[in-house]
């Protein structure tokens, strides 16, 4: 919904105004008519990028509606109350096996209480109906937002996720990062590079070495049955046929795709129908990494083991996400990634995952980029009906990283660049 982009309204700046009437979407305040065409936000008739329109809510300060006094919070000082809301943890969910024999472990999300988020300078907290819980910044090790919900992670505990009933999930992920932010620069003079997947204080300094390609897995591990084979053609073909029918789409650069050997495909992330674009239209069989929420029930999680997907948790450092990746690249086959670790917001790219960088650096294999554009219009993350838009896919040369393992900064900036100037050809 629009409202999870726009929490307040462009307008007359009043915050969770934006609401669904029917098919329409308006301001339940001023009543300003909002409508997306692709990439374009409409705000009575007029339009401009959605980038543009979210720039003018992105600066508000959300103020102290319903300030949560000193008792209700434990703090000397207020803090902000959000409305009704729902806890959830994660809690395992068994084992997954990947392609090339690795393990990973997969959660599901539980619901452990209801009632209201607070924030205050020291600390986030849920002012529950079984419990008050309270979370000190210094122990928060992860922000975020996954589909609708804000997701945050704690040392020590498995992730959280609240589900807010009338308020944006990118609202509280921005407040809560803008606290944390706060809490670390007056406690220590830190400034935070990453919320997610763990909050990150500055590049890593410790030099690594190079290639660090695995011990190559078992033929048995790798040998995928007749039937399997021939369920991912027919998936892939399905998948292809209903892409190009449903929209306009133009793939250039297959060429430089290698038809043998290992690579990892660098890709960023626009709109919800990304990894559907590049598994149906590029050829390969390639194994991409996904996360963990994806697999919600046996018939998914059977279906992305047909495709290779290697689960991901993204709020937390995930050793075994990178050795399952450098067991497949060393079976000889290859690896997409997603290099932003999420999808776009307003439309606008986000830097790659410094954890990201290091699996490229250490891998020492081809990087093939891949630029797509066009699938932010068709289906941004805070959109839930798609609409036919142009989708270009662009397949660029491969390269190889030549920096120094240390050099993460520098490295980082190149990967993007490779991938952008696809899009500026």
């Amino acid at each position: 919904m629009i409202g999870d982009l726009l929490y307040a309204c462009p307008l007359c700046k009043r915050f969770d105004a934006i609401v669904k009437r029917g098919r329409r979407t308006i301001c339940s305040n001023c009543g300003a008519q909002i409508e997306r065409r692709g990439r374009l936000l409409g705000v009575n008739g007029r339009f401009r990028d959605c980038a543009w329109w979210f720039d003018q809510v992105a600066h508000l300060v959300v103020p102290d509606q319903e300030p949560a006094s000193a008792g209700s919070v434990g703090t000397s000082n207020s803090g902000l109350l959000s409305k009704e809301a729902v806890l959830r943890q994660a809690v395992p969910s068994g084992r997954y096996r990947t392609f090339a024999g690795g393990q990973a472990e997969l959660e599901r999300m539980q619901v452990v209480d209801s009632g209201r988020v607070a924030l205050t300078d020291q600390a986030l907290q849920f002012l529950g109906q079984a419990q008050r819980w309270s979370f000190p910044w210094q122990e928060v090790t992860c922000v975020t937002t996954d589909a609708h919900y804000f997701v945050f992670k704690v040392r020590g505990k498995r992730c959280f996720q609240v589900r807010f009933l009338h308020e944006s999930p990118l609202k509280w992920e921005r407040l809560c990062r803008q606290a944390l932010a706060t809490f670390w620069r007056r406690r220590a003079g830190k400034e935070v590079l990453e919320f997610q997947p763990h909050v990150t204080f500055g590049w890593p300094v410790r030099a690594e070495g190079r290639q660090l390609l695995s011990v190559p897995a078992p033929a048995s591990a790798t040998r995928e049955p007749l039937a399997s084979r021939l369920l991912y053609n027919v998936l892939k073909m399905t998948m292809g046929l209903i892409l190009r029918a449903l929209f306009a789409v133009r793939v250039e650069g297959r060429h430089h795709v290698p038809s043998r050997g290992p690579f990892v495909l660098v890709i960023n992330h626009e709109g919800y129908l990304d990894s559907f674009f590049t598994l149906a239209l590029l050829p390969r069989k390639v194994a991409y990494l996904a996360k963990n929420s994806e697999f919600k029930n046996k018939l998914i999680t059977s279906l992305l083991r047909q495709l290779r997907v290697i689960p991901v948790r993204r709020h937390v450092i995930d050793p075994s996400v990178v050795r399952n990746a450098l067991r497949v690249l060393a079976a000889g086959e290859p690896v997409g990634i997603f290099v932003e670790g999420e999808r776009t917001w307003d439309g606008r790219p986000l830097p790659p995952k410094v954890g990201t960088v290091r699996l490229l650096l250490r891998a020492g294999v081809p990087i093939v980029p891949v630029f797509i554009e066009g699938s932010f219009e068709v289906l941004p993350r805070w959109d839930s009906r798609p609409q036919r838009h142009q989708v270009n896919i662009k397949v660029g040369a491969p390269f190889r990283l030549a920096f120094a393992a240390e050099d993460l900064p520098a490295a980082s900036a190149f990967l993007m660049e490779r991938i952008l100037s696809l899009g500026e050809q």
